[in-house]
């Protein structure tokens, strides 16, 4: 078995010094297989650090405020009806629901874009 950090050129110079000999395909192969579990061994824990510091590092997040009296209907009138000076506040545009998916930062231009929400936004609204 390779030990952890021996590359593939170390591990044959020990079997070649201790052996003298040539090995045979089999005890290549089988040499070979321990150094690729070797390596993904490595790979995979240095990934599952990484996500384990990310889940355990304190959110950036600010705290949640409290919810305020206001009627979810009639905060979605007003945030459908800014900047739209012919709505009613019955129905959001996709500008709008942009803007709302901004501030909850489910847009972020990376992963969702508006161009993402827009296609979806138009499927809905048919």
């Amino acid at each position: 078995m390779l030990r952890r950090g021996s590359s593939l050129a170390n591990v044959e110079q020990r079997y070649y010094a201790a052996e003298m000999t040539e090995p045979t395909g089999e005890e290549y192969l089988t040499m070979l297989e321990s150094w690729i579990i070797d390596l993904l061994y490595r790979i995979v824990r240095a990934q599952m650090e990484s996500l384990l510091r990310v889940l355990v590092s304190p959110s950036d997040s600010p705290e949640p405020e409290e919810p305020s009296s206001e009627d979810f209907a009639e905060m979605f009138k007003t945030f459908a009806k800014f900047g739209d000076s012919k709505g009613s506040g019955d129905l959001m545009s996709l500008s709008n629901s942009d803007r709302w998916w901004k501030q909850a930062r489910v847009i972020d231009g990376r992963r969702v874009t508006t161009t993402d929400t827009g296609i979806y936004f138009r499927k809905i609204a048919k």
